[in-house]
């Protein structure tokens, strides 16, 4: 008998049984939270006679005012929020198989309810509330005449759903870009740091420009902006080497702000044994009332030149702190 195993999160699928254990710690977040469950499943199984404790260590920055931006945290965070958006999205509650399909539509490609009024024209741009939660509610009929039979109840998937504050736009090629509309989001904000993730964020001229036309354009809107962080893939193709891309954006940050905000160009690898580095993200450290630090998110799907380029279609989700 062993008193402490080591393993692999990926242990969980290959049908592992350890009822003896009943501590389970995570010694490295894994992105997938369904990864981790399967983990920590090995412990809950038959057979198994004690609590189940599972630990997931932290590192936390002391400070209070920057606490939240822990990446700890903020790790933490997103892997619940993506296990809540799973369960929620995906199975609700006393829904048909009709319904469920309809939902799916109606929050992964933006069309519109099956009740709503037809004809209506298409508008370039569209935004789309997600739902929090669906919920199944009777109908009660209303009292019949004396001469009128009895209507049963019938359960539908109500239309309007509880707003979370995400908002999603889809725009084809040639389409108006939703620019305006997210730059809105952060109109006198204190931008603490704004953090764009994208493998190709330095690959090309245009793409170099894109990001530095959007973070020109924050700071346009923005009361302050503290600091900017570029991830990038340096492996990517590009048009140049990799110390020309890093001076090209910077001589290109420094010439168009003034003040210029701290500019940190991380490196990483694209692909590697734990990482695959290929979803765009954009998160937005907005500093709130009482000073606390939340992170407003942007996921978008052909990165920040999508806004720019009318060529390209642009699709941008909008996640406010706690809407997940």
């Amino acid at each position: 008998m062993f008193d402490v195993m080591i393993l692999s999160p990926k242990a969980g699928g290959v049908g592992l049984t350890i009822t003896e254990a009943n501590h389970v710690i995570h010694l490295s977040r894994w992105w997938n939270p369904a990864v981790e469950d399967q983990a920590t499943d090995r412990v809950f199984r038959i057979g198994q006679r004690r609590d189940v404790h599972v630990h997931l260590p932290m590192a936390v920055h002391p400070d209070p005012a920057i606490r939240e931006s822990s990446f700890d945290l903020r790790l933490n965070a997103l892997i619940d929020r993506k296990r809540k958006l799973t369960r929620d999205l995906f199975l609700p509650p006393d829904a048909s198989d009709g319904e469920l399909a309809n939902l799916f539509r109606e929050v992964s490609f933006g069309e519109p309810a099956a009740d709503q009024v037809l004809g209506q024209p298409n508008e370039p741009q569209s935004i789309v509330e997600l739902p929090e939660r669906a919920v199944g509610v009777a109908i009660e009929p209303e009292q019949p005449a004396d001469n009128e039979p009895l209507q049963r109840s019938t359960l539908t998937l109500p239309k309007a759903l509880s707003n979370t504050g995400i908002r999603q736009w889809r725009v084809g090629a040639g389409g108006e870009r939703p620019t305006k509309d997210i730059l809105a989001l952060f109109a006198g904000r204190d931008l603490v740091e704004v953090s764009i993730r994208d493998p190709y964020a330095l690959a090309r001229r245009s793409s170099r420009e894109a990001q530095v036309r959007f973070i020109e354009d924050l700071k346009a809107v923005a009361r302050t902006l503290e600091s900017v962080t570029i991830e990038y893939a340096e492996e990517v193709d590009g048009d140049a080497s990799d110390p020309q891309n890093r001076r090209e954006i910077g001589d290109l940050l420094s010439r168009r702000l003034s003040p210029m905000p701290k500019l940190t160009l991380a490196r990483r690898r694209k692909r590697s044994r734990d990482d695959d580095f290929h979803d765009r993200f954009v998160d937005i450290a907005v500093r709130h009332s009482g000073g606390t630090v939340r992170i407003h998110e942007l996921a978008l799907g052909r990165g920040v030149e999508a806004l720019y380029d009318d060529r390209k279609q642009c699709t941008v989700t909008y996640a406010p702190p706690g809407s997940t």
